[in-house]
Order: structure tokens, then sequence, then C-alpha cells
């Protein structure tokens, strides 16, 4: 009962459309940016993703804990054609 009351929104409302301006870039393009924090599937959504992890319990097997490391385990992987 207490995590449906948490996953109503109480005054959902339509995403906040901004835009940022790319002031690095030569032509300085526009960048959307959507804040979905009051939208009415936020909570659930957030959920949703949560909820396998928690559930199965995934190890990282990959771990890059320098750049270096990986440049030197990539140019040493093998990849042929068929891969």
């Amino acid at each position: 009962m207490k995590q449906k009351k948490y996953l109503t929104q109480k005054k959902p409302q339509f995403p906040d459309l901004r835009s940022q301006i790319k002031l690095h870039k030569p032509s300085q393009p526009i960048r959307p940016v959507v804040n979905n924090r009051n939208a009415p599937a936020y909570k659930i959504s957030k959920l949703l993703v949560n909820k396998p992890n928690n559930l199965l319990n995934l190890r990282n097997h990959y771990i890059v804990k320098e750049s270096t490391a990986l440049g030197n385990d990539l140019t040493i992987l093998k990849i042929e054609e068929n891969h």
C-alpha cells in the first residue's frame, strides 16, 4: 500500500522542455533538455529499471581501471571477419 501511494503522482504535469546553446560548437546548435521528474510515469519507470538489477544480481565482469590498460587489451584482441 505504501509503495502504491509513493508511485502515484499527486500533480502530474507535462515534462518541461528547455534549450541550451552549445557555445563550444562553431554554429552554436541548440540542445533540447527534457525534465521528466513531474511526468506521470517517472517513478514507475525508475522502479522498473532498478527491479531487474536487484533480482538478477549480475556481476560486472569487465571493469576498466585505467584507459591505457583498455587500449593495450584492445590492441592484443584478435577479431576475425565473421565476428
